[in-house]
């Protein structure tokens, strides 16, 4: 409960001084993003292995890879191929992609 007032103050707050929303699917995505990096710096992860467990759409994806990670893996199921061959492609950094069911 705690999570969704902040989330909502945070709303207003960006309202309120003109700052820019997401233009997101998913606008919470950002905020998230946001506040790791208020958190944590934009230094923290550079040069550390990051593990993405179903990365859908891939937006968070390229806010990751902007963190620039030594190692950068991504894990999706296998029925999600089609999705994510959309825009795996247009990844800059080294990653490595595994699609695997887990369960099998």
């Amino acid at each position: 409960m705690i999570n969704f007032i902040i989330w909502k103050l945070k709303k207003i707050y960006f309202k309120l001084f003109n700052k820019p929303t997401s233009k997101d699917t998913l606008q919470y995505r950002d905020y998230l993003h946001r506040e790791l990096v208020e958190i944590y710096g934009d230094n923290y992860f550079q040069n550390k292995r990051i593990l993405e467990i179903g990365p859908r759409d891939g937006e968070d994806s390229f806010r990751i890879e902007d963190f620039n990670p030594s190692e950068y893996v991504l894990i999706d199921l296998p029925d999600k191929e089609e999705i994510n061959l959309k825009w795996l492609s247009n990844l800059k950094s080294n990653h490595k992609f595994i699609q695997t069911n887990f369960y099998t």
